[in-house]
């Protein structure tokens, strides 16, 4: 448990998180309503890339290594 509060303490979201607040650029509710609705975004990203078709094999390499000509 000590090693984990210890962790914490180092996280450098959390003390960006605890600067902004201090300095009174983020208040602790806008913090929390930007994680909610980044998270409602992220779920609609996933939701939509998991209903979209699969990407046909023979362009699995495109754009990936440089194409010889």
């Amino acid at each position: 448990a000590e090693s984990i509060e210890a962790e914490k303490a180092q996280d450098g979201v959390l003390r960006f998180k605890a600067q902004l607040e201090e300095l009174g650029v983020l208040s602790a509710g806008d913090a929390d309503e930007m994680r909610t609705e980044l998270t409602l975004e992220l779920d609609r990203a996933m939701e939509e890339a998991e209903a979209a078709p699969l990407p046909e094999p023979e362009t699995a390499l495109l754009h990936v290594l440089k194409e010889r000509r």
